[in-house]
């Protein structure tokens, strides 16, 4: 999971220091986002 999250740092950006968002909350977004897809086989 933690390579999907990296991924999509990646590809998306991390948030701006200055938009106030914490790593924790950027992480928890993208897993819920994760939660809500299809399974898919590696």
């Amino acid at each position: 999971m933690l390579a999907s999250v990296l991924e999509d740092i990646a590809a998306n950006g991390y948030p701006a220091a200055e938009s106030g968002v914490l790593w924790e909350e950027a992480r928890d977004a993208h897993l819920e986002r994760l939660a809500g897809e299809q399974p898919r086989v590696a």
